[in-house]
């Protein structure tokens, strides 16, 4: 197919969607609020593999879809596509979002013509896929107050049980990306159709899977669900032509991407939801601050920082990075926030570390999640805790931790959390 089919594609059910009088609930797919590239590229994925799942068996099946494909879409079509969305006010983060945007100029995919989910707010009710969601995001609940959560796709465990349960299907598993989890949801030949029409999103899948997975510690990588995306990856890099090394190269150049000085020229919030997920939890026998009790439900966010806090302090100030902390907190109503600065080239100088900073009103909770790494065997060490402006009067506290060895992710860190607090 044209080297524009996939953004022809965007385009046209976009326009179908818009056009449509709403006589049935549209179906959309949602990734999450930080907008990073397995949550967008994985919700145009599952929003194409679930069209082709259900319109492949009529009789026009490839007709109509080639034309959705085609610079002169049909009027009418019997195929009633999916919408893949983008979980923000806008869909800047396209641009914005520096990994994102080399996998959208690189493979040519057109993501700019995805609506942001701020567009069901005019919409009466939706039915929505939740794509790499720990739970529905407050954003979300706003927008479509009127929902119907049909489908749930993700790599993290959902923590609130009660609510998946409620979902009429679901497929969470412990995995590097969400990606790997849909794909191994297709069969050969609907693999094979995705590949004919969009080989370019097959591609920028497949480099996802390796950037993904590739992130976690060597002594998890013998576990089942790193197996599995081995396979997934081997069997689409088959199947779209692209090589081991070739995929290597492009994840290598994504990063390149991420850690360029050049990020320091965007707004400090952008940066913040470069890599961002708020995580739900339900208080197991955690007890280590006298505030929070048995049952109670909080929410943590995290958010990745490509470079030093060093940098981030020079270039934007401390006082800053405190005053989006305490945003999280008291407009997203977040227990708790961290921030993990990940210094650049961590994986080619032995010498490099991550650094880790907690903000929460709680104070004994804040200083618990770092102790709680450190009680499971991350290589993480208490540093000072950061002292707040002299002219912030709120009862905010932050704590630092360093680690040395670069070793503990955001995936990680939240793991070995979750196994504490729960």
């Amino acid at each position: 197919m044209q080297n524009d089919c996939l953004r022809n594609y965007l385009k046209n059910i976009k326009n179908i969607a818009i056009e449509t009088s709403y006589e049935k609930p549209p179906r959309v797919v949602v990734g999450n609020q930080g907008c990073d590239p397995d949550s967008v590229v994985g919700s145009v994925f599952t929003s194409i593999l679930r069209t082709i799942q259900e319109s492949k068996s009529l009789s026009n099946f490839k007709k109509e879809f080639e034309a959705l494909c085609s610079t002169n879409p049909p009027q009418t079509s019997t195929i009633i596509p999916f919408l893949p969305l983008i979980n923000n006010e806008t869909n800047n983060f396209v641009r914005d979002k520096s990994d994102l945007n080399y996998l959208n100029t690189t493979f040519n995919l057109g993501l700019e013509e995805i609506l942001p989910s701020s567009r069901l707010s005019s919409i009466p009710s939706v039915e929505i896929t939740l794509f790499d969601h720990n739970l529905p995001e407050k954003n979300l609940q706003k927008w479509a107050q009127k929902a119907k959560y049909i489908d749930v796709v993700d790599h993290h465990v959902v923590s609130d049980q009660s609510w998946i349960k409620s979902v009429p299907k679901s497929d969470v598993q412990q995995s590097g990306s969400g990606v790997s989890v849909i794909a191994r949801q297709a069969t050969n030949d609907e693999l094979d159709t995705i590949n004919w029409y969009f080989p370019n999103l097959m591609k920028a899948a497949c480099v996802i899977i390796l950037a993904d997975s590739s992130s976690f510690k060597d002594e998890l990588k013998g576990t089942r669900w790193f197996e599995y995306d081995e396979a997934i990856i081997g069997k689409m890099q088959n199947i779209c032509g692209m090589s081991r090394s070739e995929t290597k190269t492009h994840k290598k150049a994504m990063k390149e991407a991420v850690f360029s000085l050049d990020q320091f020229k965007k707004p400090f919030a952008h940066l913040l939801a470069e890599d961002q997920k708020t995580f739900g939890y339900v208080l197991g026998g955690f007890s280590d601050t006298s505030k929070l009790k048995k049952g109670e439900k909080l929410e943590i966010v995290f958010s990745t920082l490509r470079n030093s806090y060093e940098n981030f302090k020079k270039n934007y100030g401390s006082a800053m990075i405190r005053s989006h902390a305490l945003q999280y907190i008291e407009k997203e109503n977040a227990h708790a926030v961290v921030f993990m600065f990940l210094c650049p080239n961590d994986e080619e100088e032995g010498g490099s570390k991550r650094d880790m900073v907690v903000f929460s009103k709680d104070a004994p909770f804040a200083r618990a999640i770092g102790q709680c790494m450190i009680n499971k065997g991350l290589n993480m060490h208490f540093v000072f805790e950061v002292p707040g402006p002299k002219t912030d009067d709120s009862p905010m506290v932050s704590y630092r931790f360093v680690n040395p060895s670069s070793d503990v992710s955001r995936k990680i860190a939240e793991g070995a959390l979750r196994t504490v607090l729960e």
